[in-house]
């Protein structure tokens, strides 16, 4: 067969993958990892179809207030010196700064569904909305955030047993070059997709967090922190959090906090409200 005909098949056997398949995916049996290109097309639309409902998009609303000084009368006073002086006394005045970010359903009790999502995204919030893939939002609270891991959780409460939950995968089973997808909303474009490898392993992050990043090149902006990393078996690797770059958007160098570092926080969370940190040294 010539290469046009190898394309054509090829091509062929791509656009004849079954998407009635993906309808049966009970969404915690580990996917098949393709043995062909055809199979790795396919490989991927399912991790996508998989991920995807998982993966939320925060609408964020921090409230702060600044001194804002009164006006000072002058060059009035200066003018009429015999004029009553005005209050001068400082005024608060309020501001809301809206920000977006992404998250991830990670456990469920009854009608309460848990986000991981990072601390830098939701842990000074004032107001969180929860936005689902079917674009159904929810107002969520604050169950408990630490900044040395830069991790936090909220919850939001919902009728709907249907609402799934991310499959967490083991982050110390992926290797470097390892194929892997970044979900999130990047600049509020909900639910994109992006592709590329696992880099390097065992990065450091920012100054005082403590977390051992996984590096990919899969592209991550703004927006995408807190999202998820997922390998091929459409199980979360990582919480997408931050990205070295010169100009503002993705040059290839993103960083997401290892699953595994997160599985403990989200217990402590629920069960303490913050993250429990063992200590060594000497007490009298």
């Amino acid at each position: 067969m010539n290469r046009l005909g190898t394309r054509i098949a090829l091509t062929t056997a791509i656009a004849a993958v079954p998407f009635a398949a993906l309808a049966q995916d009970d969404g915690q049996t580990p996917l098949d990892i393709p043995a062909n290109v055809s199979d790795f097309q396919a490989s991927f639309r399912n991790v996508a179809a998989r991920v995807l409902p998982v993966v939320v998009e925060l609408k964020i609303v921090e409230v702060t207030t600044q001194t804002v000084p009164k006006n000072f009368g002058w060059p009035w006073n200066f003018l009429l010196p015999d004029q009553e002086e005005e209050d001068t006394t400082p005024d608060e005045q309020e501001f809301r700064n809206q920000g977006l970010g992404s998250g991830v359903i990670v456990r469920k009790d009854k009608d309460t569904f848990y986000v991981l999502t990072n601390n830098h995204v939701a842990g000074a919030a004032s107001e969180i909305k929860v936005v689902l893939y079917d674009e159904r939002e929810f107002s969520a609270t604050l169950v408990g955030k630490d900044e040395r891991k830069d991790l936090a959780l909220i919850k939001f409460t919902a009728d709907d047993p249907s609402i799934p939950v991310a499959v967490l995968g083991d982050s110390d089973d992926i290797y470097v070059g390892d194929w892997v997808l970044a979900v999130g909303s990047p600049f509020g474009l909900v639910s994109s997709v992006t592709a590329g490898i696992v880099s390097a392993k065992g990065r450091q992050g920012p100054q005082d967090n403590i977390s051992d990043f996984i590096q990919t090149d899969a592209a991550i902006n703004q927006g995408n922190s807190g999202g998820a990393l997922v390998n091929l078996r459409g199980e979360v690797v990582g919480i997408n959090t931050w990205i070295t770059t010169p100009t503002g958007g993705s040059v290839g160098l993103g960083f997401s906090i290892p699953i595994n570092i997160a599985k403990k926080a989200i217990d402590d969370f629920i069960n303490k409200g913050s993250v429990e940190y063992g200590w060594l040294g000497v007490s009298i």
